[in-house]
């Protein structure tokens, strides 16, 4: 195994403390945010935008394996969310306007409200919430999007934290 001793002191049969540990141990024992396993190359578009600007934005992704969920939508003047559109929003935004004025229909007609969360709220609090959810939009406290939170990636930080909560109660 894996001798124990990151979790017993053995030469004394007690847990130790993150205080015995220093730093390493004090990060393990730290609550997780938002902001600490959101993804941070999701492109913006202000609400000025039309829906082919949103489809390049959509589609130039450097990470085609694993595309961001989103594009964010935040007013011109202020930077602040509003909402965001998705590939499957813009691709229906696009299918329902008339051909002519297709490229040139703004990108309101495709926005879509998901869930938004404060960048430092508890992760837990979050997901115990939204675990129906793919992604939410993590905002800072100036309502400014910084990233996505895939639901995927909060749920398993989540499962690690408990994890470590478990341990720590043995």
């Amino acid at each position: 195994g894996y001798g124990g001793s990151w979790l017993v002191n053995n030469s004394e049969s007690k847990a130790i403390t993150p205080e015995d540990m220093g730093v390493a141990a004090l990060a393990t024992t730290l609550v997780a945010r938002p902001r600490d396993v959101m993804r941070e190359d999701i492109a913006t578009l202000d609400d000025s935008a039309t829906l082919e600007d949103a489809a390049e934005a959509l589609l130039a992704v450097a990470d085609t394996a694993n595309p961001p969920p989103c594009v964010f939508v935040c007013a011109k003047s202020t930077g602040t969310f509003i909402g965001a559109v998705s590939a499957l929003s813009v691709t229906n935004a696009l299918k329902s306007q008339a051909s002519i004025m297709r490229k040139e229909t703004s990108i309101m007609t495709a926005i879509d409200k998901p869930d938004v969360v404060n960048a430092d709220a508890r992760l837990q609090d979050f997901v115990n919430v939204s675990r129906n959810r793919a992604f939410a939009v993590v905002l800072d406290s100036s309502k400014r999007p910084l990233g996505a939170l895939e639901m995927t990636a909060a749920i398993k930080q989540s499962e690690r934290e408990r994890l470590r909560a478990a341990l720590r109660s043995l």
